[in-house]
């Protein structure tokens, strides 16, 4: 849960980050590097997972094993945090001569069409990726006997196909407007 939270309360910083400070005409390309990193992110925990389970006996497993991919990610937070703390302001935000007193309100007020669809879209890809990418693999070991380091190689699999895809996307996105790749993508999902 720690880790769900503080991934997803990266994301809309973090796109508003790479979108302003992308060129006007690669908007798409720049952006889609953020979605490709977090499937980068799941193939690696993919990876990790599928070695420790392939190589660790149950008993080992169930006394330290499921410790280890954990420890491994312990180890990006001090890059994160000594990433995040050389961050300057885009110029956009410093070129602002104001802030809102209440920017939440401002936005919903001034902007909730826009929030509600990229609100809706976020919703739809988030469930669609724990569905296809996180739940599937497991459901298949559980129920159909489907050994557990071939799941999380799944897992790996479609997260190297989805980190891949996420570029390509957002170059297409550049040339042919992100609304109908959107639509198109909205709608095969659903």
């Amino acid at each position: 849960l720690f880790q769900g939270f503080s991934a997803g309360g990266e994301f809309g910083g973090t796109t508003s980050y790479l979108s302003e400070y992308s060129l006007r005409h690669r908007r798409g390309l720049y952006v889609s590097w953020q979605m490709s990193s977090q499937f980068m992110a799941s193939l690696l925990g993919g990876v990790v997972a599928a070695l420790v389970t392939a190589h660790l006996s149950q008993d080992a497993l169930a006394s330290y094993g499921w410790r280890i991919p954990f420890a491994i990610g312990l180890l990006i937070g001090p890059v994160g945090f000594y990433i995040r703390r050389r961050l300057e302001d885009t110029p956009a935000f410093r070129a602002q001569t104001k802030l809102a007193e209440s920017p939440l309100g401002e936005t919903l007020r001034h902007h909730f069409k826009v929030v509600a669809c990229g609100f809706g879209m976020v919703v739809l890809g988030t469930a669609c990726v724990y569905v296809l990418v996180l739940f599937l693999p497991g459901y298949a070991s559980r129920q159909f006997h489907l050994p557990q380091s071939a799941a999380f190689a799944i897992t790996a699999y479609m997260s190297l196909v989805a980190a891949v895809w996420s570029v390509i996307a957002g170059w297409i996105s550049d040339r042919v407007g992100r609304r109908p790749l959107l639509l198109i993508a909205s709608i095969g999902l659903v």
